[in-house]
Order: structure tokens, then C-alpha cells, then sequence
């Protein structure tokens, strides 16, 4: 480690693939499609949780999902996010790159 390129950018992605309610998981409720989605490292510009709380109206479309790391991920090494795959971006996360 002490001799890496301290000029080296890191991105370290934690997601969870499905919540759960009490020892249960599988359903459509939003504890259940609720996700750790979690960023670390240097190009991510806005700390915090990412910003949505749906409301009973809502849909769980804004809320982040597991496919949604391929775009993150792509767009932190330079790849463009292609507009045919399942997940995109977040709203909230930004990267400097």
C-alpha cells in the first residue's frame, strides 16, 4: 500500500440486494425494497443520505436499487451509462471526475 500513487482515486460501493421486515423479505413494501447504497472515496462531492422518503402516493421509482451501481460505477471509471440499461444514476449523487 505504501507504494501506490497517492494521486490514485478510489471508489468504494456498499449495497445491499433487498431490505427486509422482521425475518421476511421478498415483498413489494418499502422496508423490503429499501437499500443500503452506500459511496465512499474521493470523487463523491455530496456526503450525507441520498434524498428520498416516499410518500404514500409514491412509487419506489427515485429510490436507489441495486441495479443503479453499474451506472454509478461506469461513470466513476470514464465509460458512458448506456440509456438501455435498468439502472441510472441517483438523484443526489454527484462525482467529481
Amino acid at each position: 500500500m505504501n507504494s501506490r500513487s497517492t494521486e490514485e482515486e478510489w471508489l468504494i460501493c456498499l449495497v445491499s440486494d433487498h431490505g427486509g421486515r422482521n425475518k421476511g423479505h421478498g415483498g413489494q413494501s418499502w422496508a423490503e425494497m429499501n437499500i443500503a447504497f452506500i459511496l465512499s472515496g474521493t470523487p463523491v462531492k455530496i456526503r450525507g443520505e441520498i434524498p428520498f422518503a416516499p410518500t404514500e402516493n409514491e412509487t419506489f421509482e427515485k429510490s436507489p436499487k441495486i441495479v443503479d451501481i453499474v451506472p454509478v460505477i461506469a461513470k466513476f471509471i470514464g465509460m458512458p451509462v448506456d440509456t438501455q440499461w435498468d439502472g441510472r444514476i441517483p438523484e443526489g449523487v454527484q462525482l467529481s471526475l
